[in-house]
């Protein structure tokens, strides 16, 4: 039988598991949406209402950073299957356009220069070979450019629940030196 402390510990944990489950839900939709108002929103009511959840962020935090290193991933992936797929086809390389240091530019890349770099190094390609690579560039470059703004939407709202956690945390030195001098806030709250 469990006493009552592991009782509590278990309902905090449960209680835990659901608000990461709810936020993880509305990075989802935020991402869907092109907007982080929706976290924002959950969090402000969550954290205002209950301030001591550091724990929550933490592993909100870490959700966010795996979507983070996931569309990192796609990038590589675009960027690796389209530059194999015009070598495999074409035997061109354009990987002097596309360096890894700038994956996050990928999608800056524009078709016009690329085109002129292709037909400058290979004359060999027809006009129809032309046509597949631009077409084949043209949607790395498209799903490329909404990889970015996602992972500029994620990087956001990570600033955002490293902004919360900084606060939270003042907030904790602050209660716990009021406590340490004897004057314990009535009602502690993020703002005072």
């Amino acid at each position: 039988m469990l006493d009552r402390s592991s009782i509590i510990e278990l309902m905090a944990l449960a209680e835990k598991s659901v608000v990461c489950s709810e936020a993880v839900d509305l990075l989802d939709r935020c991402l869907a949406e092109r907007s982080s108002s929706l976290l924002e929103a959950f969090m402000q009511r969550h954290m205002l209402a209950n301030p001591a959840s550091i724990d929550v962020l933490q592993d909100l935090a870490e959700s966010v950073h795996q979507h983070m290193i996931a569309l990192q991933q796609s990038l590589f992936d675009i960027r690796a299957e389209m530059l194999k797929s015009l070598d495999d086809h074409y035997h061109i390389d354009l990987t002097p356009l596309v360096p890894l240091e700038l994956i996050e530019d990928y999608n800056a890349l524009e078709l016009d220069e690329a085109l002129a770099f292709i037909t400058s190094r290979y004359p060999h390609l027809v006009d129809s070979d032309l046509v597949i690579i631009c077409h084949t560039m043209h949607n790395a470059v498209s799903r490329a450019g909404q990889i970015t703004q996602s992972l500029l939407l994620v990087r956001q709202i990570l600033d955002y629940i490293f902004d919360w956690s900084e606060a939270l945390g003042v907030f904790v030195v602050k209660a716990y030196w009021h406590w340490q001098n004897g004057n314990p806030q009535v009602h502690p709250t993020l703002f005072h």
